[in-house]
């Protein structure tokens, strides 16, 4: 088969090694994990997939997701029923009480009163091993877990350490007991480290990385994920899209950062 390629550009298909495929139209914790429920948050999923391999992504990492959403969307995709990158799946983002994953006022609702959410929260290290166990068992790829939090939580910005050292730790050792990666939500400064010397083997997003924490990635030979066109686009696009101004700010204030961390990894490279 000859294809006229005229005028086009032929070239590798791409990797996307930070994705969520059930998000679409998100604005806030709500958005995420409240406003649909998990069949619709699926058919999202579903459609993202497609989207992603039409613009030229033919592998990706999912990182996580409501229940077992990206798990059951990459062995359709593994099978041929639906078209999709071939996808690492992870599971819910384990996280803790007060964390990335805790998104709402307590007086709303408690956090175990819904399922499927997002994040699985965790306390101790034991709680932290039997969750990895449970993802293992249901076929997660990558175990994701947090240490710090996020614009999208005005409860627990991105600039807060969350999880313990002790956690993040049993987090890795069991995970890789059972031959699994770690990937950690790590944006601030004591996040970093943490979970560098924890073990994980990637730091996604390190907004606040400075010379003392990029030195506990060197010395841990992690690699560093830092999503950089995100948080531009929230930062300066995210109030026309419906984002409430508090989250807004909190994003505009990790882009602050970005440039700074661009020029780092710069000269790490």
């Amino acid at each position: 088969r000859t294809l006229d390629c005229t005028g086009r550009t032929i070239m590798p298909g791409l990797v996307d090694a930070h994705v969520h495929f059930m998000y679409h139209e998100v604005s806030d914790n709500w958005s995420i994990e409240v406003a649909k429920p998990v069949e619709e948050a699926m058919l999202d999923a579903t459609l993202n997939a497609a989207l992603l391999l039409r613009r030229g992504v033919t592998s990706c990492r999912e990182v996580g997701t409501r229940g077992m959403i990206s798990i059951v969307l990459r062995d359709a995709i593994a099978a041929g029923r639906i078209p999709g990158p071939r996808t690492k799946a992870s599971k819910q983002i384990i996280s803790v009480w007060g964390g990335l994953g805790d998104f709402h006022p307590t007086h709303v609702f408690k956090r175990e009163q819904y399922l499927p959410a997002l994040t699985e929260i965790i306390t101790g290290p034991w709680e932290a091993r039997n969750a990895v166990r449970q993802q293992v068992k249901d076929g997660a790829d990558w175990i994701k877990c947090e240490a710090s939090g996020t614009g999208f939580n005005p409860l627990c910005p991105a600039d807060r350490d969350t999880m313990s050292f002790e956690e993040l730790k049993a987090i890795v050792d069991e995970a890789t007991e059972k031959n699994r990666p770690v990937a950690c939500h790590a944006e601030s400064k004591g996040a970093i480290i943490k979970a560098s010397r924890a073990g994980v083997k990637t730091i996604e997003h390190a907004v606040y990385l400075d010379d003392e924490s990029l030195e506990a990635v060197l010395e841990a030979g992690c690699a560093i994920c830092p999503t950089l066109g995100l948080y531009s686009a929230f930062a300066w696009e995210g109030a026309d899209t419906g984002m409430p101004p508090a989250v807004v700010a909190n994003h505009q204030r990790s882009e602050e950062h970005t440039s700074e961390l661009q020029s780092r990894l710069h000269l790490v490279c």
